[in-house]
């Protein structure tokens, strides 16, 4: 029986069809292990999806630890079918295809969906959206419905420019302005301008530089540049103003990441938002192992669900022991949809009809 949900502004449902092309089920992780073993090595972004499809056939894994494993494949697979377009397709790469497709399949079964409705169910999900203070930010002094003149928004071409690209765990940036050249980033290189001149707050930690997660695993660093009159560039300048999986500030020292921290008041991420980025880091390989993770303060709870008025320091491995499952993912995503509220939005609520969690346990503290 197929239950439809109305959407709050149509009247319409969001009922769920059938992928065209995806199998019934998940494979299990030996079927899955056969029908790639002849693609050659590994490599660290099929190993993570090997992970994830032998936890995915864990029987003590609940509804919510399968969603959120079901997130981490579709990230995976669709970041491996990304990687070299237009080169020849490889023998495994059909088997990832046949399994992005299952996935967003079993994605749409979940929220009850079509596929063109899944992306927004990703974002209420595993994203955040600009806050209600980021959004007066960008359009003060403009008519409605134009484009921001206080915070300069890019396209995705000029958002080329500042991404970030990862080879064997090390993060590369563009050497501008040759576009075709890249080099070993470094954060302090990029730094921040504050207008109010030095007697202003340190707008990021000394070394760090802005970075933006969007919601397809692209991250983002460019020189931020606020409290002008105009032409600002914020969080909400990467993808303008669009959702993304976690904005905030990171320290890489020669292609080393080695600290990031969800400050970021256009789009106030959760501790859990920082799970996307952890996740991202160890999807391309780099050690996490002495990952640094900084959580701002409100943007944190104890143990006892209380929110906390300082800042948390973890390390990026306890943040995974800890925040990484389905507790964490249903904590997220009531978060996101609160902030959508907060802006007059009316998200369906929940999007997932799943068993309620409750809250997970912090990460253990660093020191």
């Amino acid at each position: 029986m197929k239950i439809s949900a109305p959407l709050p502004s149509s009247g319409k449902v969001r009922q769920y069809q059938g992928v065209a092309g995806a199998a019934a089920n998940i494979p299990r992780h030996s079927e899955w292990m056969a029908k790639t073993k002849d693609g050659g090595p590994r490599g660290v972004l099929i190993t993570r999806i090997d992970d994830c499809l032998k936890l995915y056939g864990d029987p003590k894994a609940d509804g919510w630890d399968r969603l959120s494993l079901l997130g981490e494949l579709y990230f995976c697979t669709n970041s491996y079918l990304k990687r070299a377009p237009g080169a020849p397709p490889k023998p495994r790469e059909s088997s990832v295809n046949d399994l992005f497709l299952t996935v967003v399949d079993q994605l749409c079964r979940a929220f009850n969906c079509t596929v063109n409705f899944l992306p927004q169910m990703l974002e209420e999900c595993w994203g955040r959206v600009l806050t209600e203070h980021g959004h007066a930010v960008d359009t003060q002094i403009v008519p409605v419905g134009a484009m921001p003149t206080v915070a300069k928004y890019l396209d995705r071409a000029a958002a080329e420019c500042y991404r970030i690209s990862f080879r064997s765990g090390l993060a590369y940036v563009r050497a501008l302005p040759n576009f075709y050249s890249w080099v070993l980033a470094n954060s302090s290189a990029v730094g921040w301008t504050d207008g109010r001149g030095k007697k202003a707050p340190q707008m990021m930690f000394p070394g760090y530089a802005g970075f933006a997660l969007s919601m397809d695993r692209r991250m983002y660093m460019a020189h931020h540049r606020g409290s002008f009159n105009q032409d600002n560039f914020f969080h909400s300048s990467y993808l303008s103003g669009d959702a993304v999986l976690c904005t905030g500030t990171i320290l890489i020292e020669n292609g080393v990441v080695k600290a990031i921290a969800n400050d970021s008041g256009h789009y106030q991420p959760t501790l859990e938002h920082l799970v996307n980025v952890i996740r991202t880091l160890q999807m391309h390989g780099a050690n996490i192992s002495k990952l640094e993770v900084y959580a701002a303060p409100y943007s944190w709870r104890d143990n006892t669900g209380a929110v906390q008025k300082q800042w948390g320091s973890f390390w990026a491995t306890d943040v995974l022991t800890t925040r990484g499952s389905g507790g964490a993912l249903y904590q997220r995503m009531q978060a996101n949809q609160n902030n959508i509220k907060s802006r007059g939005g009316s998200p369906q609520s929940p999007v997932v009809t799943l068993p309620t969690r409750q809250l997970p346990p912090p990460p253990p503290p660093r020191f």
